[in-house]
């Protein structure tokens, strides 16, 4: 019995999927060189529950993935970041995470 259901529109009509408490679901929407890929399965810690992991994504030209966002029991978690590659001087800056609720 599926526990989770996904759709998708694209240019030839409409599909769906459905996942399983076992297998959970996810989608992976992109471009060339970005992307955002959703994952949703039952909570490790709490089965009854479902969290939901957003990530960034290269698209289909790379392999990576950052975790931008998490929902779990309703509550979202955001993981926002700037990034600069460099201030005025030319001085390398890193990225900062400036606000997570």
């Amino acid at each position: 019995m599926s526990k989770f259901y996904a759709s998708i529109q694209g240019s030839r009509g409409e599909t769906t999927r459905q996942g399983t408490a076992d297998s959970g679901i996810h989608g992976h929407i992109r471009g060339w060189n970005s992307g955002c890929l959703v994952e949703i399965s039952p909570d490790p810690e709490n089965p009854e529950t479902d969290l939901i992991e957003i990530y960034s994504t290269d698209g289909s030209s790379g392999d990576t993935k950052k975790l931008i966002a998490t929902i779990q029991n309703g509550l979202t978690h955001l993981n926002i970041q700037i990034t600069k590659n460099h201030n005025k001087k030319g001085e390398k800056l890193k990225c900062q995470e400036i606000d997570t609720f």
